[in-house]
């Protein structure tokens, strides 16, 4: 069974339940990717995709993820032209609490200056290691 809904901000959300499975999978979607950067913002969405994974306004990067993996799942991120991507799973009784997760990961960023530095040096050995090994 697939819901789908949309909060007021115009996010939408998606979720899959698996019968049988005793799992959901949830993905939250903006539509919105690096097609909408203005050439002097390249990477800005890369960037905040990738920042939001270091945390909350209420939950630290090690906070979130201890309380993601303690439910035995992850939480994983995405971006393309088009779309940002926000996605998990969790078995379906760790539901609620992983999807209100995955929502605060969503609504309360906290780009912290420390952890968006330390993505911003991660891309940057990324982008090294794909010219040193363009296979």
């Amino acid at each position: 069974m697939v819901d789908t809904f949309q909060l007021p901000n115009g996010v939408r959300g998606v979720v899959e339940q698996r019968a049988g499975s005793g799992t959901v999978s949830m993905q939250i979607a903006i539509k919105s990717g690096s097609a909408q950067e203005k050439s002097d913002e390249a990477g800005l969405t890369f960037l905040t995709q990738e920042s939001t994974n270091g945390g909350t306004t209420s939950r630290s990067r090690d906070e979130l993820a201890d309380e993601i993996e303690s439910k035995g799942s992850s939480l994983l991120t995405h971006a393309t032209r088009n779309k940002t991507k926000f996605w998990t799973s969790a078995l379906a009784r760790d539901a609620k609490d992983v999807f209100e997760i995955l929502a605060d990961v969503v609504r309360h960023p906290a780009f912290a200056e420390d952890e968006v530095k330390k993505t911003q040096q991660q891309i940057v050995q990324w982008i090294t290691q794909k010219n040193q090994n363009p296979s």
